[in-house]
């Protein structure tokens, strides 16, 4: 038995398993807002509550990619939508790492009927197109309709 061709088998498979990962996340991250020159990226775009009765609360998370290689810090802002907050909304992530952001809409009893919809802001201090402290932005959806 030649245990040295087992071993190379056995480290190619592992190699290859390790860039098939690799490959899908990158393939997932493909299908998301992506700020290439800051190296950000956001999922998903868009934050759907469906339908929500006065009252309720509901909470979706989404997920801040830093592809880059160095940590960065970044805001979210939440604009045009009433009644939703997002937690943390500012904090660090560490390079080629992502960080939950818990989104919560809440609606209050004195809610119109109707559809809602606004922009989840995520910005960063990344460096953008050589210009150091340049803050970048991308931006998603909220969407949500009381009944």
């Amino acid at each position: 038995m030649n245990h040295k061709r087992h071993i190379s088998i056995a480290v190619a498979a592992t190699v290859f398993v390790s860039l098939l990962a690799v490959a899908s996340s990158v393939a997932a991250l493909t299908a998301l807002p992506v700020n290439a020159s800051a190296g950000l990226g956001l999922s998903p775009a868009v934050v759907n509550f469906g339908q929500l009765h006065r009252g309720a609360s509901a909470t979706q998370t989404v997920y801040i990619y830093n592809l880059g290689s160095s940590a960065i810090r970044y805001t979210v802002a939440i604009e045009n939508i009433p009644g939703v907050t997002a937690s943390p909304a500012s904090g660090s992530i560490a390079a080629n790492s992502r960080v939950a952001v818990h989104i919560l809409v809440h609606i209050t009893n004195s809610a119109k009927n109707g559809s809602y919809s606004g922009l989840l802001l995520v910005s960063t201090n990344t460096v953008a197109s050589g210009h150091s402290g340049v803050w970048v932005a991308l931006d998603g959806r909220i969407e949500y309709k009381v009944a």
